[in-house]
């Protein structure tokens, strides 16, 4: 959906996040952390080798997961 818009959905997501009380967003940014990075390097303007960077880290870290919580369903 969020590509499908043309990235608005990113956006609007981002907007959001940021718009929250300041106790309330801290709370998303522990509770969402691997989407509010991806928001918030979606806005950032950041150049292309960064971008790809921070994309291929969340890339990894849900790969990690992943991994980890298919060892753990496996292990019962």
């Amino acid at each position: 959906m969020g590509m499908a818009s043309g990235g608005q959905a990113f956006t609007d997501a981002w907007a959001w996040l940021n718009g929250l009380e300041p106790i309330a967003r801290i709370t998303a940014w522990i509770l969402f952390l691997p989407i509010a990075i991806g928001l918030w390097a979606w806005n950032a303007r950041l150049p292309a080798p960064v971008f790809a960077a921070v994309a291929v880290g969340l890339v990894a870290w849900t790969l990690v997961a992943v991994g980890s919580l298919a060892r753990a369903v496996r292990r019962r």
